[in-house]
């Protein structure tokens, strides 16, 4: 069950507990009784567990019936109205009984506290950088992937590739069939795309049906044998969404590089894999095409 205790009650709990223990550390009721100016501290430290206990409400007694809480509460009620009255055993009493169990509650919730903000950060770290329908990473994400690639393969002075696909004719396809099937299409395609590279490459939604993969350390002719090999896979997968069967096919553009420093321009790489992917339209669709071009800039690895 999610913890709804504030965190900040638990706290004082714990600290007020740390502080009772280190004001009756090596005391017995003999000495305790005896020591006034510590009986004053710990009945303050009394009094904020209580109000603390108070301020975490009634679910609080019903997951620990057995601290009583109920009654520590009282007993801070009567330290802050009547402490005179308060004989000093029974305020020992509270020490030897109450805090170890006290100090487990508070413990165990602000563990559950921790586990809950772990998996709500896990979450919107997901909303921000994973596609809401296919669940693979998003174009946010592919950008800051690949600013690290790159840097990488600066530092490391090797290639990377990155190949830019598009599913042929889909616009059409979403027209015959619907959006839901094209919904399908996209996410089925996403899933056999995954097997076929390896686990440290990525892929990312660029776009509607654009998708991109980076391919670190990765020559141009290895990044077109994987770009071929996705091609092919997607060709003669049959995608059945239980009620009828589907094909389609895709184009990719491939570009490869080495980066060599400062003149390296992400958008520029970026754009070298749109042209050879528009290459690969224009040459017929299904099919791989590598960027060339006569215009061979210092950076780019062929």
């Amino acid at each position: 069950m999610p913890s709804s205790y504030p965190a900040q009650r638990l706290d004082d709990i714990l600290e007020n507990i740390g502080r009772i223990r280190e004001y009756t550390n090596g005391m017995d009721l003999t000495n305790f009784i005896a020591d006034r100016k510590t009986a004053d501290a710990v009945e303050r430290c009394f009094q904020r567990i209580s109000e603390a206990a108070l301020k975490l409400g009634d679910r609080y007694d019903a997951d620990y019936p057995d601290l009583d809480l109920a009654a520590l509460r009282g007993f801070g009620n009567v330290l802050r109205h009547d402490y005179d009255s308060v004989q000093p055993v029974l305020l020992w009493g509270f020490v030897r009984d109450r805090l170890e169990p006290m100090e487990s509650m508070a413990r165990i919730e602000l563990e559950k506290l921790t586990r809950e903000l772990e998996q709500k950060n896990k979450l919107l770290e997901n909303l921000a950088n994973i596609d809401g329908l296919t669940e693979i990473n998003n174009h946010r994400f592919f950008q800051n992937f690949l600013d690290q690639e790159i840097n990488r393969s600066i530092r490391n002075e090797r290639t990377i590739s990155i190949l830019l696909a598009d599913i042929d004719h889909f616009k059409k396809f979403n027209d015959t069939y619907g959006h839901q099937t094209g919904d399908f299409i996209l996410k089925e395609f996403c899933r056999v795309c995954k097997e076929s590279i390896r686990e440290y490459d990525l892929i990312a939604r660029y776009g509607g049906e654009e998708f991109i993969f980076v391919l670190p350390e990765t020559e141009p002719g290895e990044a077109k044998i994987v770009a071929e090999k996705i091609r092919s896979e997607v060709e003669n997968f049959t995608f059945d969404d239980g009620e009828s069967v589907y094909k389609v096919t895709i184009s990719i553009g491939v570009a490869s590089a080495r980066p060599s420093g400062r003149d390296f321009k992400k958008n520029e790489f970026i754009g070298l894999a749109d042209e050879a992917l528009y290459q690969a339209k224009g040459s017929g669709r299904n099919r791989v095409a590598m960027y060339s071009s006569n215009k061979k800039k210092k950076w780019f690895n062929f």
